[in-house]
């Protein structure tokens, strides 16, 4: 098994098995490639004849049809879309954590290098192409939306709130949303721990 950007180049080793990104070749990129020809053809992929017998397209969570990012999918060469999607999840990982910990009073550099860790962590880097990294790096902007939303009750917070709240929804894999949204219960009761324990003239 070989990814499709390599495809064509000569192995330098023995064939070897990767079971664990199997699923990479032989759905995920079969699954982008076929949203993006029906998107360009003007219509919604209801049915994927070509998985097993056929089955339900647009049912499917991991189609992510609606995801925003797999905007570029519809507009440019698969190989491309593909590639850039890689890099873009590496940089919104890494933004979001940032903005985060930077919201909380940490330093720049504090900041910085936490989103240079979570781009870079295990997981992100594990479900590269996968809906569960896709939903994952909504994680920090999700626990940003609350923290915002906590200190400024405003209807620009509530849109960014919605807006990071839904995206781990469409990214397409339920579970990983089920996680972000206990780690935002216990990022939002943290805060009210924190602020009823501590004074608000300490906090200013």
């Amino acid at each position: 098994m070989q990814f499709p950007l390599w495809a064509s180049m000569p192995r330098s080793e023995a064939v070897q098995k990767y079971a664990d990104i199997g699923d990479l070749v032989t759905q995920l990129y079969p699954f982008r490639t076929l949203a993006a020809q029906s998107v360009r053809a003007g219509t919604l992929p209801m049915w994927n004849p070509y998985f097993l017998s056929g089955a339900p397209f647009l049912a499917s969570p991991q189609s992510s049809l609606f995801y925003p990012l797999n905007f570029f999918y519809y507009v440019l060469p698969m190989p491309i879309a593909w590639t850039v999607c890689i890099v873009l999840r590496m940089f919104l990982g890494a933004f979001f954590m940032t903005l985060f910990v930077r919201s909380t009073g940490a330093s720049r550099a504090g900041a910085s290098l936490s989103g240079i860790v979570f781009a870079s962590c295990g997981f992100i880097t594990a479900w590269q192409g996968y809906p569960m990294g896709d939903a994952a790096i909504w994680l920090p902007a999700i626990c940003y939306a609350v923290h915002r939303l906590y200190n400024n009750r405003s209807g620009s917070s509530v849109a960014i709130a919605a807006f990071a709240f839904a995206m781990p929804v469409l990214a397409g894999h339920p579970e990983t949303r089920h996680a972000c949204r206990i780690d935002r219960h216990r990022h939002g009761a943290s805060a009210l721990v924190v602020s009823s324990a501590i004074p608000s003239a300490a906090l200013r």
